[in-house]
């Protein structure tokens, strides 16, 4: 998506509210493919972004972050899944040596999934999604499992039947996975970074510090 609509110009000039919402770092995105720096990309977000009467972020740390960096008119403005859709399911959905691992969503280099793959685990790194990356890590990682894309109920049954959703991106604004993981089995591997721990610290361990652990007390599960 790209950070500037097609319509903003339009919006401007016919003088008319409007709000923004921030929900990617585009900055961080593009910095992990080119060297750009940070502060030049952000101004040009800024400009974007200030002209809005309100601007929606989905957490206060995001909030924080983007003070800090000189953005107005901030709005919480939080995210929810459907319980209905993401719960947790039958382990058995999965035929592969358990403990499952599970990474889901966009397969790129700004999500961090080479960090995710080069860890030592016991079991198995199930991949569910497609990308830029997806050939590079099918290459780079040939003992992980990539099914591909996978959507609404088989996405979900997915996410249950494995034993830990890890989610090694230290550049999204909030995680919304996150949410769909804990919804289905109630707990996921992660970085302590700003965007989602301050959430669901307490429903969460570390990937770096507790996959051992954790991999340990799944097996005897």
């Amino acid at each position: 998506m790209s950070p500037i609509p097609p319509r903003a110009p339009l919006r401007l000039r016919s003088g008319r509210s409007f709000t923004t919402s921030y929900h990617t770092q585009f900055p961080e995105y593009v910095r992990a493919r080119i060297p750009v720096p940070l502060w030049l990309s952000y101004a040009h977000l800024r400009r974007f972004h200030g002209a809005a009467a309100h601007t929606l972020v989905a957490t206060p740390s995001m909030r924080r972050a983007l003070e800090a960096r000189g953005f107005g008119n901030l709005e919480l403005w939080s995210r929810g899944v459907d319980t209905n859709l993401f719960r947790p399911g039958p382990k058995q959905f999965l035929d592969l040596p358990r403990p499952i691992w599970l990474y889901f969503g966009r397969v790129a280099v700004e999500k961090g999934i080479e960090d995710f793959l080069g860890l030592d685990l016991p079991g198995t790194r199930l991949v569910v999604g497609d990308g830029p990356a997806l050939a590079d890590c099918r290459r780079r990682f040939p003992d992980a499992v990539y099914v591909g894309y996978r959507f609404g109920a088989e996405l979900a049954a997915h996410i249950a039947a494995c034993d830990a959703f890890v989610f090694p991106s230290r550049t999204d604004t909030f995680g919304l996975v996150l949410l769909e993981a804990m919804a289905c089995r109630g707990h996921a591997l992660r970085y302590t970074w700003e965007a989602a721990t301050r959430q669901f610290l307490g429903n969460l361990v570390t990937a770096r510090g507790g996959a051992r652990r954790w991999a340990e007390a799944a097996s005897g599960a």
